[in-house]
């Protein structure tokens, strides 16, 4: 896993420290926001970049990796499931999933995306004020609701 962006054309361009050097897309990269641990040991991070829900076993080794219908992410060091509404690709550059909480009998995730998004456009993206908070049901790994919210 990397911290550089994914795709050109979905992601900001990534540079070196100093903001001059163009560096490499990496679809392992993950910009993460958020976590929770299950009583199993493993982890559940959300990220920014697909935006995307990730397992990570506790010795640290990305399991799966859930990110929009259609986004056509491939190459990454690991596996890459499309279980997400393709909607969620719409996201505002580098404002995906921003926060993350697991329900207390821990089969139920709710994933928090950060700003209102970009449908159809940039434009109704900046002046709406209504977010979204998914359901994901960790037996069946698939989204099972999405519930607007406002800012």
């Amino acid at each position: 896993m990397t911290g550089l962006s994914n795709q050109a054309g979905h992601d900001e361009t990534p540079y070196t420290w100093d903001g001059r050097t163009v560096l490499p897309f990496s679809p392992s990269g993950l910009d993460v926001e958020d976590l929770v641990r299950t009583r199993d040991g493993d982890f559940w991070l959300v990220d920014e970049y697909g935006p995307s829900l990730v397992r990570v076993s506790g010795n640290g080794r990305v399991l799966e990796r859930h990110v929009p219908a259609g986004l056509g992410l491939t190459g990454a060091d690991y596996p890459v499931k499309e279980t997400l509404p393709a909607i969620l690709a719409s996201r505002q550059q580098n404002r995906g999933f921003e926060g993350l909480a697991i329900s207390s009998d821990q089969r139920t995730l709710y994933l928090a995306v950060q700003s209102p998004l970009a449908n159809p456009d940039k434009k109704a993206a900046k002046k709406s004020r209504t977010g979204r908070i998914l359901t994901f049901d960790l037996r069946r790994r698939k989204v099972t609701g999405e519930y607007p919210y406002r800012f």
